[in-house]
């Protein structure tokens, strides 16, 4: 048989089930919310690191297909060296050239990837290596040309 005070500390031990249980539900709440600013942030910096890559590839293919142009239109007519010098130079921006790569699924791997991927993006030294070689191979076409019309008049 119950007692009038056992009856009395039901409500009361409902109220504290009631109370422990929406401190859980707040705290895995804030919890949850607290991973997905994480992951936000993190989601964030990777599609910011993959647009400037991005960025960066466009430039690189730019100067890659302007290099190429220059040797299809005249390299034929320039020294060995000038020419080899400029076909290097394509193949090394070819090796350095990076891809985007997929978004991983976890926030540690997401972070991982976009630290991996912002350092190592900087093609300025390809492109200005590339930029001096379609500037000689430019020259030497120029010089021949110049040659071939000397010459042609002559006769």
């Amino acid at each position: 048989m119950e007692t009038k005070e056992t009856n009395r500390q039901k409500p009361l031990l409902r109220g504290l089930c009631v109370l422990a249980v929406l401190a859980i539900v707040v705290a895995v709440t804030a919890w949850c919310l607290q991973v997905r600013d994480d992951r936000d942030a993190a989601v964030a910096s990777f599609n910011a690191a993959c647009l400037a890559l991005h960025d960066q590839n466009i430039a690189l293919d730019k100067a890659m297909a302007d290099l190429e142009d220059a040797i299809d239109a005249g390299g034929h007519l320039c020294d060995e060296s000038v020419l080899q010098d400029a076909h290097n130079s394509l193949a090394d921006a070819k090796d350095a050239k990076q891809t985007e790569p997929e978004m991983p699924r976890r926030t540690a791997d997401i972070l991982d990837v976009t630290a991996q991927l912002f350092p190592t993006v900087n093609y300025d030294d390809i492109l200005q290596e590339m930029t001096r070689c379609q500037t000689a191979l430019e020259a030497c076409i120029a010089q021949e040309e110049q040659g071939s019309v000397a010459s042609a008049s002559v006769f």
